[in-house]
């Protein structure tokens, strides 16, 4: 059974502090793969937007962390720099 990962979108709003975390795109290793460099080039051109790759089965709990105002390291999940 292959792993399945998921890329989250964190999306800070400038003017308002607010923090918003989204699914973008759910696959195996080889599907989401094909997304890594689109990802780093929207993060590149859009400074509100940071990406991150997370096990399908941390997504949850990774979604809490990523929603707190500062984020720190963690091994559930790799920003997509």
């Amino acid at each position: 059974m292959e792993q399945t990962y998921s890329i989250l979108q964190r999306e800070v709003n400038k003017s308002t502090g607010q923090i918003a975390v989204r699914v973008c795109k759910k696959g195996t290793q080889d599907f989401i793969s094909e997304s890594l460099n689109y990802c780093k080039l929207r993060s590149i051109f859009n400074q509100d937007l940071t990406y991150y790759l997370v096990k399908q089965e941390n997504e949850k709990e990774v979604i809490k962390i990523l929603k707190k105002k500062v984020v720190e390291e963690d091994d559930r999940y790799v920003k997509i720099k």
